[in-house]
């Protein structure tokens, strides 16, 4: 019987090594298959810029460590947005932080987009919720310099967005 129950335990283990080692492949060429490569944003410097501009926030656009977040209402959402942005309208900061918080705590950055128009944002909610955001991702467990520099502002919204000709997609987003 101890004969067999060693076995038994061998195999098992052997079966989690070779689980462990094929994740761990697999990750490495899914990253490596990336058309933008963690370099592009490791190697600088924390932005300290709190907005960012038209073609600053293009070149973060579509980073893999990088996310958009909508603070506009649900309708306007639906409306139209930037591909892959998640939508954290401030009404409902309370509820969808805690299900998007292990997402936005992978990110190396975090770009923060409302309506746009006149000024950086037409009804401040993106700087609101940027705020908010920072205050959160330290009670997480960041360190409070790093998150400001994490969170930006795209400063002009979805209206200067749409207006460069950048993607907007309607319908509702991944999360």
């Amino acid at each position: 019987m101890a004969g067999a129950g060693r076995r038994l335990w061998i195999g098992y283990l052997w079966r989690c090594g070779l689980i462990v080692s094929l994740a761990a492949v697999f990750g490495l060429s899914v990253n490596g298959l990336s058309t933008r490569p963690l370099g592009c944003l490791a190697d600088r410097p924390v932005d300290r810029v709190r907005a960012l501009s038209g073609t600053r926030a293009a070149e973060l656009y579509g980073h893999r460590l990088v996310k958009f977040i909508d603070v506009r209402g649900p309708f306007d959402y639906w409306a139209g947005h930037v591909p892959g942005s998640l939508n954290l309208p401030p009404s409902e900061l309370d509820v969808r932080f805690r299900s998007y918080e292990y997402v936005l705590k992978l990110q190396r950055r975090i770009v923060v987009y409302g309506h746009g128009g006149r000024g950086a944002d037409r009804d401040g909610s993106a700087w609101e919720v940027r705020r908010e955001l920072i205050s959160r991702l330290v009670s997480a467990g960041w360190d409070p310099q790093e998150a400001e520099g994490r969170v930006l502002v795209y400063d002009g919204g979805l209206e200067a967005w749409r207006g460069r000709g950048r993607p907007v997609v309607p319908g509702p987003g991944p999360g």
